[in-house]
């Protein structure tokens, strides 16, 4: 592990930054459920490389890329329509309202991708 720790802190609506070696909470970006960039809504899942942060927002339907400053760098929004036809377009469940449905995303990430 590096020296930091990041942490999706999914119902308070923030990304925390820890040090690893004693535990210390270093920096939070967010905290409160926001749809403004640099703010979140359920973060759910980081992933860190090339010095930026990549965070998914399961209520926000959304990726954020920030600087490890937590400076907003990129967006990328989800539709509905959008996220069933790349899950399984020929699955209708009971998420059907715009209103039952959620996007969670873990993050892999590939260093090599971010250049």
């Amino acid at each position: 592990l590096g020296p930091r720790v990041y942490v999706a802190d999914t119902y308070n609506h923030a990304v925390k930054i820890f040090t690893h070696a004693d535990g210390v909470l270093r920096d939070i970006f967010g905290g409160q459920r926001s749809a403004r960039l640099g703010e979140f809504n359920e973060p759910y899942g980081i992933a860190v490389g090339d010095g930026q942060m990549i965070i998914s927002e399961g209520a926000g339907r959304r990726i954020q890329v920030l600087s490890l400053e937590g400076e907003p760098l990129q967006m990328i929004r989800f539709s509905i329509e959008r996220w069933r036809t790349w899950s399984n377009p020929d699955v209708h469940d009971e998420y059907d309202r715009v209103e039952d449905y959620q996007l969670g995303l873990g993050l892999c990430l590939d260093e090599s991708r971010l250049r």
